[in-house]
């Protein structure tokens, strides 16, 4: 189910005529029907009822404040992808741990927040990031792989 429908020959989002949005606001004006994204995660959420699962929206898609609350009270996860996007995360309510942080190119600063705030690693940045801190000098390696050490310790459980 989505919430975009004409009534009356103009387009409205749930109950809200987007004629009368574009002329108080303006165009381009970006508009969501929290109905239809909670209405899609809610369908997916039972589809997968059956199996241990997180949904993580990708923050990157759409970082919005009010979006990422609906979701937050959904119940979903995040993948993010900087210290950035697990900032606005944190702003919405959501819950760290309930993040994935992967991909490639982290400064040890967001690194070091991601872990300050416990989301979790992916293995794979990880093993690239400690494949690429070996061909550093041997003191920027030793910095980075106490990153890494805390990392692994928190991958496994542990914290500190």
């Amino acid at each position: 189910m989505h919430s975009f429908h004409y009534r009356d020959g103009r387009l409205c989002c749930e109950d809200v005529d987007l004629t009368r949005v574009a002329k108080e606001f303006g165009t381009p004006t970006y508009v969501y029907s929290a109905e239809t994204i909670v209405d899609h995660y809610a369908r997916l959420d039972a589809a997968l009822a059956p199996l241990d699962h997180l949904i993580c929206y990708a923050v990157k898609a759409n970082s919005n404040r009010a979006i990422l609350k609906l979701l937050v009270r959904a119940g979903a996860g995040f993948d993010i992808v900087s210290g950035g996007e697990l900032f606005r995360v944190l702003a919405a309510g959501g819950d760290p741990a309930r993040c994935t942080f992967a991909g490639v190119g982290k400064s040890a600063d967001e690194i070091e927040y991601a872990l300050e705030h416990q989301s979790r690693y992916a293995s794979t940045l990880m093993s690239t990031r400690i494949r690429t801190s070996t061909s550093q000098p041997a003191h920027k390696r030793t910095s980075s792989a106490s990153h890494w050490t805390k990392s692994a310790r928190f991958m496994n459980g542990r914290r500190g």
